[in-house]
């Protein structure tokens, strides 16, 4: 299985713990236990070995297998020791932020997302996009909103910022923010094809009409805006205006010949 396959980790300055009896009976039998299914032993033992060890390559096996097997309890005791014993671990920090997020643990999840955030400020455009997504699971939509609106406050000049921001206040049925938020990301950047769709996704809520007059507006000024174009293409279908679908998709098409799905739409 794929999950048991070594991962090694670009490590100098691992501990030198040799392998003794007792390490080698913890690594057969969480090997074993693996192989047989049994994830909750073999988690518990990489976690014991990892303890022990205090070497994140292990740490880490025992959250893999653990998420693998869904012992969230484990999983979350092995990541906070890999994340301790490799500090700089960009997936270390990601795997325990997500856990304290779906164990209902916002605010231990909050300084975590904070140190991502600041470790990507030459991808902080889709860390940002990547912050509801991880968060959207959280049953507290508000809190949720409260969260997301701190973390973001430091990039407010990007427009991934509003739309994470935006993404947030629809799940918070706090639809007038959402627009407003959606509307300063399209200011900030007017051709960004993921903020137009979600814009028209808002304004569908309110009238078909006013979303298939954006997206309209939005190829005018964007003619190559592909995603959006399918988009279109596609509300116009549900609103069975098929001649100005067809055209569509048959735009589409002559642009990307080599799409077999496009070529059975069309």
């Amino acid at each position: 299985r794929e999950v048991f396959q070594a991962k090694p980790l670009p490590r100098t300055d691992l501990p030198d713990r040799p392998l003794d009896s007792d390490l080698l009976f913890k690594f057969l039998l969480a090997e074993i236990s693996g192989q047989r299914g049994n994830y909750q032993i073999a988690a518990q033992a990489y976690l014991e070995m990892a303890k022990t060890t205090r070497d994140p390559r292990i740490a880490r096996r025992a959250t893999e297998v653990a998420l693998y097997g869904h012992y969230t309890d484990i999983a979350l005791e092995a990541a906070k020791l890999w994340l301790a014993t490799e500090k700089d671990s960009a997936a270390a920090r990601q795997t325990l932020a997500a856990l304290f997020v779906n164990s209902n643990d916002l605010q231990a999840a909050r300084p975590l997302l904070q140190q991502m955030l600041a470790a990507e400020r030459d991808n902080i455009g889709q860390s940002l996009t990547q912050l509801h997504p991880m968060l959207a699971k959280h049953g507290d939509k508000n809190a949720v909103l409260a969260l997301i609106k701190e973390l973001t406050k430091p990039y407010r000049e990007r427009p991934e910022a509003h739309l994470a921001v935006a993404e947030a206040s629809l799940a918070a049925n706090q639809y007038d923010a959402a627009l407003a938020e959606s509307r300063e990301a399209m200011r900030l950047r007017p051709d960004w094809e993921a903020g137009a769709l979600f814009q028209a996704q808002l304004l569908n809520r309110e009238s078909r009409a006013r979303a298939l007059d954006y997206l309209t507006s939005f190829l005018a000024a964007n003619p190559n805006a592909q995603e959006v174009r399918l988009g279109y293409a596609r509300q116009l279908i549900s609103d069975k205006k098929f001649a100005q679908a067809r055209a569509e998709f048959q735009r589409l098409l002559d642009d990307n010949p080599q799409n077999a799905d496009l070529a059975v739409t069309a």
